[in-house]
Parts: C-alpha cells; structure tokens; sequence
C-alpha cells in the first residue's frame, strides 16, 4: 500500500513525474546507499542538489536507505536551515520520528530534530506527541531528552529526562545517559547529571556514562574528573576502564590518552577493539596520537599491527597502513589473515582500490580471499562493479568464474 502525507511527498517513493524526469536514475538499492555511503565519507560539505537527494532518500521503502540517509544528515550539522527547509526535510523527519516501522531510523530522527537547525515550534509539539503519549519507555526518553536540549534546562522534560536515569529498567537508564552523551548535554535539574551514572549497578549503563562524560564538554569539573580516574583503578571491569580512559582523553588528559595507546596492545583482541573504537570517537583529537598509532604498525605482535592500520585509516591515514593490510592477507598465519580480512572489510570504501590492484597480480587463493572481501562488504564495494564485470567477460582462470559471479550477485543484492 502506497502512503502519501500531507505535504506534497508520498513516503513510499511515490514522487512527481517532473521530478522522476529531473533526477538520475539509480540502478538498485545497492547504488543508492553506495551514493549515501560515499558522500558520508566525503569531508566537504553537501551542495544543495545532493541535500535534495538525501532528503527523498527518507521516503525510500528500503529501511537500510532511509537510515544511511539519516547517517549523512547526521555528519552534515554545517547544514543552513533554509536548505533543510527547501527540501521538506523538518515534515519528513516529523513522520520519521512518530511513524517510522524502523526502530532505529526513529531514534535517529529524534536525535536530529534536536541537532538541525529545524522550526523548533513543529518540533517540540512532535517531540512532546512522543514523551506524552509513546508506548516505548525508550522513545520517550529520547523525545523527553531532545526537547529538553531545545528547550534549556529548566524544561519539565528535563524532569523526566532525569528520573529516566533512575528507571527500574536498565535498558531505559543505558539510553537515558546514551542520548545525553549523542546531544553534548545533560539537564542542570539531575543533581549530580550522568556522572552519577557512573555508580549504577549494570556495568553498561557505567559505560555509556562515561562515554556521555567525554561528549559533554560541561562535565569537566574537577569532581568528574576524579571519578573518571577512579573508574581507571576497576580493574575489573576492562571495558569501563576503556569508556573512562576515552573521557579523560577528550578532556585533554595524557593519562587517559596513554592508557587507550597501551589497551591498544592489550592480549585480548576485544579490549584491543573496544580501545580503537574509542580513539576513533576522539575524531580531530585523536590526530596528537597518529606518531604512536603510526609505530604501533612494525609492533611483534602482528595483531596489534592489524588493529592500528585499521585504526590508521579510518582517521585517514590509508597509505601504510593498507600495505601492512594487504602484506598480513598474503602471508600472516591464518588467524592474522582473518583479522586483516574483518578489516579490510570495514575499511570498505577505502580498501576497494588496494584490493583490485592487488587482484590480478595474486594467486588464486590470494584472489578468493579478495572476492570474500568484497563479498562480504556488499553494497559498500559497488565501486568495484566496473572491474568484476570485465574479470567475468575475460576471467583469469576459468576457475574463479563462479566466485566473480557469486561476489558481483552479493554486491548487487537488496541492502
């Protein structure tokens, strides 16, 4: 059944013949959120045309489309508000946050109403629609946050922000602290804020506190700062110890900084992740850290090494680092080859143009270990489309034929 809305836009891809006229034709689903991926990779800002773009990616009927559109306009806050106008963006991201079947394009839209430059007037009455009368604890916690982040502090829906941190539901206090962490703010009327968080009983609530104390630049007393370092003294708790030593760091503090670069080689891979998943978090911070990261790369553990190129590009630093990749899937033992596969499978959009040109130079079992690659980064490898199809006019051995086949099918399947 086709859904179309007050405003002139019909969600389920129901658009204007004029406009079908005026806009390019994308292949599949596939090319679609490759487009959206690749302009979220992009640093400089969108053009008003792709802003359009974005926008009627909202009403696509592809749940995975929609969110990567939401994704984009969440790393575009440079926006200007008549832009976002122009394009119905506010009466789209208004069926989102209230309609939307997909949970977490829902909270997603939340989050923007709150971000964007949006009439704040049809966004607090949305958002106040959700906190009165939404079924989920969960989504009236987040509308309660966003307009208590629109509306100061002294908002009732600052209140119930607060108490939200006291739910008997842990789920519900995990959310409470994540959103405040996600709008950089947390209620003057919460007496002691997320700090107080870092106390709770259920250890992912203590670590998403500390992860929301690194967000909010407000939270930098010295009373927060000594309970950030004394969460570094729970040795009991790894990942907490990771979450606190991130909100040290971001607050310009060489102890939790040093203490991400050593978890970074610690034995075990899940802490050597969670460590890398927080530098990452740091984004411009973290470039006072690339001369560590950058030796971290020759270390004897080949582990490490594959972590911190991984780490190394994503902050977009790819030269070294996909060479040390790319050496690791040639020649590592096994279990080194796997993790430099999970890798470069992350790197996606990045790693497609190392890997072709490794290609054709590679054995064959060098050559299925790349197609298993871009195997499993589907729609994120649409870049590689034009090569595989002409590998499978003229394949190298008749052998990988079935595998060229195979990888160009998963690329091209529904995201």
């Amino acid at each position: 059944m086709v859904l179309c809305l007050g405003w002139s836009v019909c969600v389920w891809g129901c658009v204007p013949l004029a406009a079908q006229r005026a806009e390019p034709v994308v292949q599949t689903p596939a090319h679609r959120m490759f487009s959206l991926y690749q302009r979220s990779a992009q640093k400089q800002a969108l053009k008003s045309s792709e802003v359009r773009d974005v926008a009627k990616s909202l009403d696509d009927p592809n749940q995975q489309i929609r969110l990567q559109a939401l994704r984009l306009l969440e790393k575009s806050s440079g926006l200007s508000r008549t832009t976002l106008l122009s394009v119905g963006l506010d009466q789209r991201l208004q069926w989102i946050v209230w309609q939307d079947p997909y949970l977490p394009a829902r909270r997603l839209g939340i989050q923007l109403l709150a971000t964007l430059r949006l009439p704040a007037e049809e966004s607090l009455r949305t958002l106040d629609d959700i906190r009165v009368r939404s079924s989920s604890a969960i989504d009236r916690t987040w509308a309660a946050a966003a307009m208590c982040a629109l509306q100061g502090g002294a908002a009732v829906a600052c209140r119930q922000l607060c108490d939200a941190m006291k739910d008997k539901q842990w789920i519900v206090r995990r959310e409470a602290v994540r959103i405040q962490g996600l709008l950089g703010m947390t209620p003057s009327r919460c007496p002691s804020g997320v700090m107080g968080a870092l106390g709770d009983a259920m250890i992912i609530v203590r670590y998403n506190a500390a992860f929301a104390l690194g967000a909010i630049p407000a939270q930098s007393s010295p009373v927060v700062l000594q309970r950030l370092q004394r969460a570094l003294l729970d040795l009991r708790e790894p990942l907490l110890v990771t979450s606190a030593a991130y909100a040290l760091c971001q607050k310009q503090r060489s102890q939790g900084c040093d203490l991400l670069l050593s978890l970074m080689q610690h034995q075990n891979a899940h802490i050597r992740l969670q460590a890398s998943r927080a530098i990452l978090r740091l984004q411009q911070r973290a470039d006072r850290l690339l001369p560590e990261i950058e030796r971290l790369l020759v270390h004897p553990e080949e582990l490490v090494s594959v972590q911190a190129a991984y780490v190394l590009c994503k902050l977009g630093h790819c030269a070294l680092p996909l060479d040390t990749l790319l050496r690791a899937l040639r020649r590592s033992p096994k279990k080194t080859q796997t993790h430099a596969e999970i890798a470069l499978q992350r790197l996606s959009l990045r790693a497609v143009p190392a890997l072709l040109e490794v290609f054709l130079q590679a054995d064959l079992a060098l050559q299925q270990r790349i197609l298993r690659i871009l195997e499993r980064m589907r729609w994120r490898a649409v870049a590689a489309l034009p090569r595989l199809h002409a590998m499978i006019e003229q394949p190298p051995t008749k052998a990988l034929l079935p595998s060229l086949k195979k990888t160009v099918e998963a690329i091209l399947a529904k995201p």
